[in-house]
């Protein structure tokens, strides 16, 4: 505050009051690990610069300085989930908002298996060549490879697994007689 003075001996002036605000910088956004995408259940960890507050929402909204506080991990366990993330703190601009899309999938992949030839009588006296067929809602990352044995024996395990974009595994297969 401060009143002005003219040096022709005027009276002062009224007092004037501003109020002056400082922006230290700006914040980067949040981090989450692990990051979006497929996978199984997750507890996502959200970080940020040292004395910020992490404010989220879980519906795919902006967070606002009256969202939910960060205070734990975030446990995902179904659905698509859009989690949105920004850092506030008194003196800087708040950060720009981080986005990442969990989708869980929890069911493993379907794993079934197909004998070439068909046994006959539950025997087979030729080379078979077992084919592994992989199915998943959302996608399949790994099916086994078509396995051919022709050795002959009793009991020999050609059971294989099958993984999908969420790392859920299935197995198929089983012992040739």
């Amino acid at each position: 505050k401060a009143p002005a003075f003219l040096s022709t001996g005027a009276p002062p002036s009224a007092v004037a009051t501003s109020a002056i605000t400082f922006v230290l910088g700006t914040l980067s956004p949040p981090a989450a690990w692990p990051t979006g995408g497929i996978r199984q259940s997750s507890n996502v960890v959200l970080t940020a610069e040292g004395g910020t507050t992490i404010r989220y929402t879980l519906d795919g909204s902006n967070p606002t300085a009256s969202s939910a506080e960060y205070s734990a991990p975030i446990s995902i366990t179904s659905g698509v989930v859009v989690l949105k993330a920004k850092a506030f703190k008194p003196g800087w601009v708040d950060s720009t908002v981080m986005s990442e899309t969990y989708t869980i999938d929890n069911t493993p992949p379907t794993n079934t298996a197909s004998l070439f030839p068909s046994p006959v009588n539950g025997w087979n006296n030729t080379p078979v060549t077992i084919t592994f067929f992989c199915t998943d809602n959302l996608g399949v990352a790994d099916c086994p490879a078509p396995v051919t044995v022709s050795a002959e024996g009793a009991g020999q395990d050609v059971s294989r697994s099958a993984t999908d974009l969420a790392g859920n595994q299935s197995g198929a297969g089983g012992s040739l007689s």
